[in-house]
């Protein structure tokens, strides 16, 4: 009981340091990239785009907008909610599909660059948001591997000759 109460102790100071520490930093830095990439597809306007690449401009250019103050809030929780409602919600769906298909063919390469490094910063902030289940599932892994080895070790016992058996397994 002690051992578990250590263990438990030290899984919660490796979250708290995770979560009050490094996990916000990391944000902070994902922020910062999404603050570049809203510059960069500001240039390009301030540059001058076609009239055909305007929409997917502004596509991405607010969804930039929407996701800096929300990185935060990308969770295994709201990953499966948005996973659910872009599967139920067919009108949803299809602007969703309809916007994505207006940036990725835009004529400007750039947008659709700004775009993808865009979702890369996103998917990056989800595995983070999630890091700090890691300290969790991580020990539960280690005994499910272990676990499902005992099966191979039974068998394998069973199979040691006794001189073997004797020696490492020796009697106390």
């Amino acid at each position: 009981m002690t051992t578990l109460i250590i263990v438990i102790s030290i899984l919660a100071l490796l979250h708290f340091i995770y979560e009050g520490m490094i996990a916000p930093s990391l944000r902070m830095h994902f922020r910062n990239k999404l603050f570049a990439l809203r510059d960069e597809i500001r240039n390009l306007k301030i540059e001058g785009i076609s009239e055909h690449d305007e929409e997917a401009f502004w596509f991405v250019h607010d969804g930039i907008n929407h996701l800096l103050n929300r990185l935060p809030n990308l969770t295994i929780e709201r990953q499966i909610r948005l996973e659910v409602e872009y599967k139920t919600n067919n009108d949803l769906r299809s602007i969703v599909e309809k916007r994505i298909s207006i940036v990725k063919t835009c004529g400007n390469k750039e947008i659709i660059a700004i775009f993808d490094k865009t979702k890369s910063v996103i998917e990056e902030a989800f595995v983070v948001n999630m890091g700090g289940w890691f300290f969790y599932i991580i020990p539960i892994a280690f005994m499910v591997a272990t676990i499902s080895n005992l099966s191979r070790l039974a068998c394998e016992l069973v199979a040691t000759p006794e001189r073997d058996t004797n020696r490492l397994l020796p009697q106390i």
